[in-house]
Order: structure tokens, then C-alpha cells, then sequence
């Protein structure tokens, strides 16, 4: 990620109240997730309605609620995730005026069935999308102005990846990690381009960030969620932005990091991660290669060897699986021993 980095921390608000004022949640009993009211932020894209008319420029990542540029271009952003959630939206279509039809974060909707099924309308497109969520916090910003990372269509893919890089730091809570974003160019196949997020690793929050990160955390995950997460301060329409399907081969493609070690992974939660998926589908033989080979390339590039070899000496001790072999070979190469090798019950 070669780009300019933001050096410039917000300077840290006063988070506690005078000593004679009580914590309490008075007044705020009927409060649910439903009734917050966070910024998203929108990566500007070239049909976005504000760059056409030159308020924006595309590339830029705006603050949705008040229109101020957040991240400017080229620029590279710290941030701290602190909630993750999953959500499903149905968008009425543009030509009828745009605006949520539903929306729901119960994985067992039929909002959700519709998305996992890829139903799409008469002109091709889906019929529900579906959103990985984030609740951060910008190191520029501070905690007072919490902000949601919404990753769905073509940023779909990097929502996963972002799982995938706080997920392999081994067991520590979300809002431990200190990750750098940005929004970069891509194209996909149909020859689109656009700009999409892309996330890194970088390093641990400090003490202080992990004070205010967990009370934020305490106060997320104590809200009453129903359908629907915090509300988006418009229901206009849905972000322009290119749909590029997602490969379900490519779980652990192009997660970039620094070379880390075994100190940086919980290498053997991993291996049991790639082994559950592999037994799932026992029944495709080319995938279940496919996924073992694509695994250890993902350590490949951001691990480095003692990891790998780890990685491989678990897979084949414990489950008696070999990177690169399909299970043909590796029968292959269990040989019935010898008659005269077998031991008493072969001997003459």
C-alpha cells in the first residue's frame, strides 16, 4: 500500500464524566441498535451523483452524514474496527424512486435465503444485498466519531478479507487490531473500473485505544438488535458502485500483510479453519486440493516458512492430508507391507 499515510492523530476527547455524576443507563432504557444513527463511509466512484456534479472527486471517501472528505486520495487511513455485524437490505430499484424495501441481520431470513440462493430480478440483478459491517473508529477522527466500514457488492470480498486478517492474529478481540485502509483502483472482468477498499494490517491499538475501544465495544454489544442495524441517515438509494461476482475459490487470495511469524497467527485454529472446510465438501475431490494449495499460498505470502511448514506438518500428521497431492496419490503412497514384513500374523 504505497501511499501517503496520515500521520496526524484527533486529539482524544474527555470520555469521563465528572466524579460526582454516576454511571447509569436512566432515560436510555428503550434505546435499540436500530435507533443509532452512524455515518457510513462512501468511497466516491465516477457515477457517483456527487462527483458528476463536482462537489466530490472520485476516489475520495466521504463522510455520508455530513459530506466531509474523510480520506482524500492516495491517501492511507489507521483504523480500529470495534463491532462487526452482517446485515441484508432488498433496494427498491432506482427507476421507482430507490429506498429499503427490508432489510434484516437474522442470518436465517428470507432476505438472507434470497441472497445465499444469488436471486436476481429480470435485468440481472441481485435481489438482496448483502453487507459486511463494520463500527470504526478513524485514529484521525477519535472515538467520538464512530463511523461505519460497509462492505458489500464489489467490496464484499474485502469485508472477508478484513475478517480473515483480524481472525489469524490468533484469539484477541476485533477492536485489538490496528489496521491501515485505503481506496485503490481495480477493474474486474467485465472491464469496470472503480475504486474498492483495501485493508492491511498494522499493528496492535495501544493501552489508551483499548480502554475506549472496549467501552465502545460494551456499549454495541449491549444494544437491543433487531432487524435492521444502526439506521443509515437516508434511505435514498443504493451506492453506484460495479458488482463483481465474488470467487468461492478465493478465500485466502491477495490478503496482503508484512511478513509476520508464528507469533502472529494461531496457525493451528487456522489449520483446523481449512481442514472443517475441506470436510464439508469430502465429495469434490478437485476442490478439496484446490483449497488446501490456495491456503498454504495465503501463508506463503504474508507468513514466513516456519509457518508454512507448520501449517503443512498439522495438516498431514492430523488429518493425513499432503499439500498438493489428490487423494489417489496419496493412497498411492500407503503400501500394503510385505507378507514376510507383516510381523507373527505373516511369518511361515
Amino acid at each position: 500500500m504505497a501511499k501517503k499515510k496520515k500521520q496526524e492523530l484527533a486529539k482524544r476527547e474527555e470520555t469521563e464524566a465528572p466524579a460526582y455524576i454516576d454511571k447509569g443507563e436512566e432515560g436510555l432504557e428503550n434505546m435499540t441498535g436500530e435507533d443509532l444513527i452512524i455515518p457510513r463511509l462512501v468511497i466516491m466512484q465516477a457515477m457517483s451523483p456527487a462527483v458528476e456534479e463536482g462537489e466530490h472527486q472520485k476516489g475520495e471517501v466521504i463522510n455520508s452524514l455530513t459530506d466531509e472528505v474523510w480520506i482524500g486520495i492516495d491517501e492511507v487511513e489507521p483504523f480500529i474496527p470495534i463491532y462487526h455485524f452482517k446485515e441484508w437490505i432488498q433496494w427498491a430499484p432506482r427507476d421507482s424512486g430507490g429506498g429499503i424495501v427490508d432489510r434484516s441481520m437474522d442470518p436465517s431470513s428470507e432476505l438472507a435465503m434470497s441472497a445465499k440462493r444469488g436471486e436476481k430480478d429480470e435485468e440481472g440483478n441481485r435481489l438482496v444485498t448483502e453487507y459486511h459491517n463494520f463500527i470504526s473508529v478513524l485514529r484521525s477522527q477519535g472515538f467520538k466519531k464512530p463511523c461505519i466500514i460497509a462492505c458489500a457488492k464489489s467490496n464484499h470480498k474485502h469485508g472477508r478479507k478484513l475478517l480473515g486478517l483480524a481472525k489469524y492474529r490468533g484469539n484477541y478481540p476485533l477492536y485489538a487490531g490496528l489496521y491501515d485502509m485505503a481506496a485503490v483502483k481495480e477493474e474486474n472482468k467485465q472491464g469496470q473500473k472503480y475504486f474498492a477498499w483495501k485493508f492491511e494490517n498494522a499493528g496492535w491499538v495501544d493501552e489508551e485505544e483499548l480502554e475506549e475501544a472496549k467501552a465502545m465495544y460494551g456499549v454495541l454489544a449491549g444494544m437491543k438488535w433487531k432487524d435492521g442495524g444502526p439506521q443509515p441517515e437516508d434511505e435514498g438509494e443504493e451506492e453506484e458502485e460495479p458488482v463483481e461476482e465474488e470467487d468461492p475459490e478465493a478465500e485466502f487470495e491477495d490478503v496482503e500483510t508484512a511478513e509476520q511469524s508464528l507469533n502472529d497467527i494461531d496457525i493451528q485454529a487456522f489449520t483446523q479453519d481449512v481442514y472443517r472446510l475441506i470436510t464439508n465438501v469430502e465429495n469434490m475431490l478437485e476442490f478439496k486440493n484446490t483449497v488446501l494449495r490456495r491456503a498454504s499460498n495465503f501463508l506463503g505470502e504474508s507468513y514466513d516458512d516456519e509457518v508454512i511448514q507448520r501449517f503443512q506438518m498439522i495438516m498431514e500428521d492430523e488429518h493425513g492430508l499432503v499439500i498438493g497431492k489428490t487423494d489417489q496419490e496419496q493412497e498411492d503412497d500407503i503400501e500394503a507391507p510385505y507378507a514376510g514384513e507383516a510381523g507373527p500374523l505373516g511369518s511361515a
